[in-house]
This record gives C-alpha cells, sequence and structure tokens, in this order.
C-alpha cells in the first residue's frame, strides 16, 4: 500500500507532466505569431530615438500610458523570436492557472480538467476575430493577454481572504508585481482596481476582516493607475485618434457614449455568446430550485430570467444561423448613437431599459446563489467583464481598437459562469463563519461551521 507521502509526490509528478504539456501546445502555438504592423514600429524604437530611454520618453509624451507592457515589447523583439514565445507561453498557462484557483478555489473539481475546459473555452467561445486582434498579434498580446492574466495575480490574495484562505508572501509579491504591470494598460487597470476596491471593501465590513497589506495593495493600485492615465501622451492620443478616425467624436454627449458603450458590450457578446448569458441564467434557476425552494421571489426571478435569455439565445443563434434578422430581434436590439441623433424610439428605449435591467437583475442574482450566503467573485467579474466593454464608448478609438477590447469582457464572462457552476455545486467558500484564536501568541483564524472541517489560515497570510 502507498503511504500518503508516495501518493503526492505521484500527484504532483502528474501535475508537474500536465501543465509541462500545456506549456508544450501553448509554445507551439504561440511560435505562428509573427511581427506585424505596430510590431515593427516598436521593434525600429531604439534604433529611431538612439536609446530606450529616449524611445520611452517619445512614448509617454506623444502615444500614451503603456510604457511597461509596451516597453517591455520594445526589448523583446530585439531578441530572437523564441524569447517571445517561450515567455508568451508562460502567460497562458499563468493566465489558466489562476483562473482556475480564483474560479475554483475549494478544489471540488480535478483542476487539470478545469484548465482543459477553460482553454476549450477561450477557443471555442470568444470569437476568432477578437482571438486574432488580441491574442496573435504581439502588440495587442503582451497587454491583453498578459494584462488579464496580471490581473488574476493581482486580486488573488484578495480573494484569498474573502474566502478566508490564506495568502503567501510569494502571492503578495507576485500581486505587487502583477499590479504595476497591469496599471500600465488602462482597460485592465480599470477591471483591476475596480476589483481590488471591491475585494477589499468586502473583506473590511462584510467579512471584519481588515488587512493593511491589503489596502495599501488596493491605493497602489487606484494611484498607478491614474499616473499612467494622466500621462500626457494619452490625451494626444486620444486627441489623434479623433482627428484621425472620427472627427465628429466631440459632439457627443455622455448619454450618447453610454448608449454607444452599451451597444459595443452586448451586441457583440450576444451575437457570438449568448450561451454564456443562458447558462448563467440557468445557474440561478437552478439554484432558486435547488437551494431556495421556499423563496418564491428567487424562484421567480430564476425562471424569468432563464426564459428571458433562452429566448435571448433562440433570437441571436437563429440569426446567424439563417443570416436575416429575427422577428422578435427587436426585443434585444441595443440603440446606437445614428438612432438617438435622429430621435429616440419609444419601443426601441423601452426594449433596451428592459433589457438593461435583465441584466442587472442577472449580475445581482448571483451574489446569492444560496440562501444565506454571498459570493462576490461572480459579481466582480460579471460586471467588470461588461464594463471593461461599455467604457469603450467613451474612447476614440473604438474604431481603430476593433474587436480587441472584447477579450477581457469575453474571458471575464467565461470566468462567471466556472465561478458559478463551482458556488452552485457544493456553495462557496466565501461563507464559512469565523472565529478568531491565540496559538503560540499568534492571531489564527478557524473556520467553525465549513464543509471542509478543519481548514484554517492564518491572519496575517504566513
Amino acid at each position: 500500500m502507498m503511504t500518503r507521502a508516495e501518493k503526492m509526490t505521484g500527484k504532483s509528478k502528474h501535475t508537474l507532466a500536465f501543465y509541462t504539456l500545456l506549456y508544450i501546445c501553448f509554445f507551439l502555438m504561440s511560435s505562428v505569431i509573427v511581427n506585424k504592423n505596430d510590431d515593427f514600429v516598436f521593434m525600429k524604437g531604439i534604433e529611431q530615438f538612439g536609446s530606450f530611454t529616449g524611445w520611452a520618453s517619445f512614448f509617454v509624451n506623444n502615444w500614451g500610458g503603456r510604457i511597461i507592457p509596451q516597453g517591455i515589447l520594445v526589448l523583446l523583439l530585439q531578441l530572437p523570436g523564441f524569447v517571445f514565445t517561450a515567455v508568451d507561453a508562460a502567460m497562458w498557462v499563468i493566465l489558466l492557472i489562476y483562473a482556475c484557483r480564483i474560479c475554483d478555489f475549494g478544489k471540488r473539481f480535478d483542476h487539470r480538467i478545469e484548465t482543459v475546459l477553460l482553454a476549450i473555452g477561450i477557443f471555442t467561445l470568444i470569437p476568432a476575430a477578437v482571438l486574432t486582434g488580441a491574442v496573435f498579434w504581439k502588440c495587442a498580446n503582451i497587454m491583453y493577454l498578459w494584462g488579464t492574466a496580471g490581473i488574476l495575480v493581482a486580486i488573488y490574495p484578495l480573494v484569498c481572504q474573502a474566502r478566508n484562505s490564506s495568502y503567501t508572501r510569494k502571492d503578495l509579491i507576485l500581486a505587487w508585481i502583477a499590479c504595476i504591470y497591469t496599471a500600465s494598460f488602462e482597460q485592465g487597470a480599470a477591471f483591476m482596481s475596480g476589483a481590488l476596491i471591491l475585494l477589499f471593501l468586502f473583506n473590511s465590513f462584510v467579512k471584519k476582516h481588515f488587512d493593511k497589506h491589503m489596502m495599501i495593495l488596493t491605493a497602489a493600485g487606484i494611484i498607478l493607475t491614474a499616473f499612467f492615465y494622466k500621462l500626457p501622451g494619452n490625451a494626444l492620443r486620444s486627441q489623434i485618434e479623433v482627428y484621425g478616425q472620427m472627427p465628429k467624436y466631440d459632439m457627443y454627449s455622455a448619454p450618447d457614449k453610454l448608449l454607444w458603450g452599451l451597444w459595443y458590450a452586448v451586441e457583440n457578446t450576444e451575437q457570438f455568446m449568448p450561451l454564456v448569458f443562458l447558462a448563467l441564467s440557468g445557474i440561478v434557476a437552478y439554484c432558486a430550485f435547488r437551494y431556495r425552494k421556499e423563496d418564491k421571489i428567487f424562484r421567480l426571478i430564476g425562471i424569468v430570467l432563464f426564459v428571458y435569455f433562452g429566448l435571448c439565445w433562440i433570437v441571436r443563434t437563429g440569426s446567424v444561423i439563417s443570416g436575416n434578422a429575427h422577428p422578435l430581434g427587436f426585443i434585444y436590439t441595443m440603440i446606437t448613437v445614428d438612432n438617438v441623433t435622429f430621435g429616440l424610439n419609444l419601443r426601441e428605449a423601452l426594449c433596451e431599459t428592459i433589457h438593461i435591467a435583465m441584466y442587472a437583475l442577472l449580475g445581482a442574482s448571483l451574489l446569492y446563489l444560496r440562501p444565506g450566503k454571498t459570493n462576490i467573485l461572480p459579481f466582480i467579474t460579471f460586471f467588470g467583464g461588461l464594463a471593461t466593454m461599455t467604457a469603450i464608448g467613451f474612447s476614440p478609438t473604438i474604431y481603430a481598437s476593433g474587436a480587441r477590447p472584447q477579450f477581457l469582457g469575453d474571458f471575464f464572462l467565461l470566468c462567471t459562469v466556472f465561478v458559478s457552476v463551482c458556488d452552485a455545486a457544493e456553495g462557496s467558500d466565501f461563507n464559512y463563519t469565523v472565529v478568531t484564536k491565540n496559538v503560540n501568541g499568534e492571531d489564527v483564524q478557524y473556520n467553525e461551521v465549513t464543509d471542509h472541517p478543519g481548514q484554517e489560515y492564518n491572519v496575517h497570510g504566513r
């Protein structure tokens, strides 16, 4: 009979073999990425400006705040191509590892199966146009893929706290590195800052667990995001885009831009990923009848959401398959800016109001899938993913960016499905009752009521 140590060693070998194979697969995939478009501009950056600092000075003053990711790209493009390929493959592995850690914190399912399923979801559900522009182009890959991985690494210690588990010093160091990197990519920085704020507030006021290290990390994320956003190159780049791409951009009001952003977010996700919203509404309905049998209101909400997004799936899928507008398509059609210019249609306004209300209800329902328990993570990934796409309405680069900004939104919507499935399966680790005891002169918190008796963690993260 094998001892426990022998079993653990065997599992470690299998895990190492699995992630080695995964890395090789992503290395082969990343090796097909070739230099194109702006990649050649960054490749010649040092040659053109005489030094890396010369290029950096020009970039922050004339082009934007993405100085860290684009600066790394400038340096990588001076090296043999396989160096970028090797680092990029590692970023894919990091993205999947941290996504699975965060989505299924309790490890209710085999992490290798979860990793494979998430990878399949990324490459089958996220539209090819989004993947091509975001991760198969070096200039964008280093922001959208690496930045998304950075978000997950940066928020991981706060997720650990929210789920009454420990974060290590290594987790904290990696979170700081990821925070600095991601803050220099404005779309990812906005998501990261919002997630840090919500998780910190949740931990401090709902979980009654204040941590000065997390407060400093959250504050740093906000300050760094603001710093990189305020670099002079961002304002100049916006004006260049307005003159070159959208001369009429400044005529739009804030409500116009909001409508534009909502159209961009909802139309694109529903057209290509309606199954995600059907799945989420199905999870809400399942939990309503599985765990809230006495809660008639929540059961009604579950039914309404499932029927509404089920019909949405039929309409959107039918339109894509047939190539023609569905007769019921008007229910889910979002208002465009040009429609507002020539007057607001009352039926369209009513339908859009209901549509947005259904999204708000769906996201809010994910907070309370199980009675008496609050899971803030799907709330963050759901609304955060949609918000990153909606924000593009406030940027004149909406046409220049094309489908790329959808990557963050689509990815985090997939994560919402994963974390909601895990929550529905057994309940969330967010909801243990915690008591503090003094052990050998050190405060240690224990789960008093838990699905996993005996689990403990140190409040200081050691």
